[in-house]
């Protein structure tokens, strides 16, 4: 079936040339001098396009179009127009070859300067309303390409109401599954960036969602690809996947923030304080993590024994040993001494609750001088007793220790 399509061009400025108008039921441009050969009446994939209606100026075989789409094509208007370097606009903007013009001089009715309408007829069908192609010759350099420039230019003295905007997207009568803008990779191409606003070009900020949007803001990553904000002069907003989300500094600096999917807000430097929210949301507990730590004096432990130390030295537990005024938990013990223990020697290092060992412990072996356990913990209960628990090996040198661990109070 053949289509017969009518366009009515609006002429502003007399002297402007349009060049010739072709009308006709199966004609195409082919050649470059705008030579008219019948097309086939009814198109088929990979045939030259048929133009119901050409209007055009200049050499530019406009039957082209139709090698950008494998399928079957027609086209209802053409225009083609090669510019060159004689044409040097003609006004404010740029020389274009094609535009129309709609005027609304008091209609109550929306005008609409341009409208282009795809129409799927038949299921698992692909349409576009519109697509916009700004593309190249090969090897340029230096080539400004913009897919599509939206411009607001209200008149001097004009003040425009809060439904103004460059874009809008609607979509009607069902609920699309789709993103309302996405920004794709299409045969290898990339974008340096996916959304900018440059500076000084809004007034209260890049994105704002306005009270009662539905999700505000939703950072999702898909699969293994954690989903991050990334401003380049002051932090990083990355998935610490179990752990929620974490404000880092630059450079790999330690978290600032982390929202923890266990429901708390961790101040991880400056502090580390841990806020805890309840169920409800509300703010349970607070924890403000600081240090203990401990030695055991001027006079060297002996091989073979069983010390406890704090800042003292004792064979007893609770001659050298503190009270625990809060429920907390012990972790990250370090443990460092003046000298190893020898070959086939050891000291053995254990955090102790009322004389009990607890999981929290280190080994110095050999000639080593330093030991840690930053992978367990314990639980100290207010009004328990806690101290450090030295065992040294029946060879092992005399030694002087010092140690510290993490405490987080809760």
């Amino acid at each position: 079936m053949k289509y017969a399509v009518f366009s009515i061009f609006l002429l502003i400025t007399p002297s402007m040339c349009f060049g010739q108008t072709v009308s006709g039921s199966t004609y195409t441009i082919t050649g470059a001098n705008g030579v008219l050969t019948a097309g086939p009446a009814s198109p088929t994939k990979g045939s030259t396009a048929q133009v119901d209606w050409d209007w055009r100026q200049g050499p530019t075989d406009i039957s082209i179009v139709g090698g950008f789409f494998n399928d079957n094509v027609y086209i209802g208007q053409g225009w083609s127009r090669t510019f060159t370097p004689a044409d040097t606009g003609k006004g404010e903007a740029g020389s274009a070859a094609t535009w129309s013009l709609a005027v609304n001089n008091g209609s109550p009715q929306q005008v609409t300067g341009n409208m282009s309408w795809g129409w799927a007829k038949t299921s698992n069908g692909t349409i576009f309303g519109s697509n916009i192609v700004a593309t190249t010759d090969q090897n340029l350099s230096n080539i400004q390409a913009t897919g599509l420039e939206i411009d607001i230019q209200p008149g001097s003295g004009t003040s425009l109401n809060g439904r103004s905007v460059g874009l809008i997207v609607n979509n009607w009568t069902v609920a699309n599954p789709s993103s309302a803008i996405s920004i794709n990779v299409d045969s290898g191409g990339t974008w340096a960036v996916g959304l900018q606003c440059a500076l000084g070009s809004v007034v209260e900020g890049c994105v704002i969602f306005p009270n009662g949007a539905a999700g505000g803001a939703i950072f999702k990553g898909t699969g293994a690809n954690p989903a991050s904000i990334y401003n380049t002069s002051d932090y990083l907003i990355v998935n610490e996947g179990t752990n929620g989300f974490a404000i880092k500094a630059q450079n790999g600096i330690s978290n600032h923030l982390v929202f923890s999917s266990s429901g708390s807000l961790q101040l991880s430097q400056y502090g580390r304080g841990v806020l805890t929210t309840d169920a409800s949301g509300n703010v349970a507990a607070g924890s403000a993590p600081s240090f203990i730590g401990g030695n055991n004096g001027a006079i060297a432990i002996s091989s073979g024994t069983t010390t406890y130390i704090l800042n003292c030295a004792n064979a007893t537990f609770g001659l050298c040993a503190a009270v625990a005024p809060l429920d907390a938990t012990v972790k990250n013990l370090f443990v460092v001494t003046n000298t190893s223990p020898g070959t086939g020697q050891s000291y053995m290092i254990t955090f102790a609750t009322n004389v009990s060992s607890t999981a929290l412990s280190c080994t110095i072996s050999g000639a080593a001088t330093s030991c840690s356990d930053k992978t367990h913990s314990a639980n100290v209960i207010a009004g328990q007793q806690y101290t450090i628990k030295l065992t040294s090996s029946p060879g092992a040198a005399p030694v002087n220790l010092t140690w510290g661990a993490e405490l987080d109070t809760h």
